[in-house]
């Protein structure tokens, strides 16, 4: 547990969520998940869900439903940089940006060498694995385009980094909710108010019974090709973008 961290929701603002200053991004593991967990193995599923939004996963979980919740699509990772020691530092020609000297004799830092993950991300990939536990992205779908673009990526991007983290390819999934004419955007809390528990479990099991709910990225073409214009990759890199 980590009581230093919270967030907080801000209503008329133009900011919906706030945190402490100079803090990562935390995975939200809620209240009662290890009961629930235990409840569900019993009752032979070995499944977490993935939620955007803490307020989702929380709501999954009162349902009997284990889920742990990101703060946003994107914030399983940190836009963190970790410049090597002596790294220099100095202002650019607009005084705006800061430019930061590499020291000589490193060759490369590429993105993944630069993004940490958030606080609870690695003790989520590790206990998925040993435990053989399906992981189930459920982002928000959006009553006019279904799932975004950028929500796809994000999607996918996080499947990606599941996958290399050594979750296999059979147990990654993304659960796309149906859409409902009454809400602009229908989430996990959404739907387990208004349609159901037992309904959601079924698009659950149907969603497993599949040959594959890995989450599809909307442009892969793009996604490899950007890796591949890099003159130098990390090692990690070279991996992520052959797998």
């Amino acid at each position: 547990k980590n009581r230093s961290f919270y967030r907080v929701k801000l209503f008329n603002a133009n900011v919906k969520y706030r945190q402490p200053k100079n803090t990562s991004n935390n995975i939200y593991f809620p209240k009662n998940l290890q009961k629930v967990l235990r409840e569900a193995k019993a009752q032979g599923r070995k499944t977490i869900l993935i939620c955007e939004g803490e307020k989702k996963a929380a709501s999954a979980v009162a349902h009997g439903i284990p889920a742990v919740a990101l703060g946003g699509v994107d914030s399983w990772k940190n836009r963190t940089f970790i410049l090597p020691s002596g790294t220099e530092f100095g202002k650019s020609y607009n005084d705006k940006d800061v430019n930061a000297k590499i020291p000589s004799g490193v060759d490369n830092i590429g993105e993944s060498g630069l993004t940490t993950m958030a606080v609870g991300f690695a003790e989520l990939s590790d206990f998925a694995k040993v435990n053989d536990i399906h992981l189930i992205i459920c982002y928000d779908t959006d009553e006019v385009d279904g799932t975004k673009f950028e929500v796809q990526r994000a999607a996918a991007s996080l499947a990606y980094e599941l996958r290399h983290r050594g979750i296999p390819f059979s147990h990654l999934h993304q659960l796309v909710l149906p859409a409902m004419k009454s809400l602009d955007k229908v989430g996990v809390d959404d739907f387990l108010v208004h349609v159901g528990v037992e309904a959601f479990k079924r698009h659950i099991d149907n969603m497993l019974a599949s040959p594959s709910s890995f989450p599809q990225h909307p442009n892969p073409a793009e996604y490899v090709n950007r890796k591949l214009q890099k003159t130098k990759m990390t090692r990690k890199e070279a991996q992520a973008a052959a797998m």
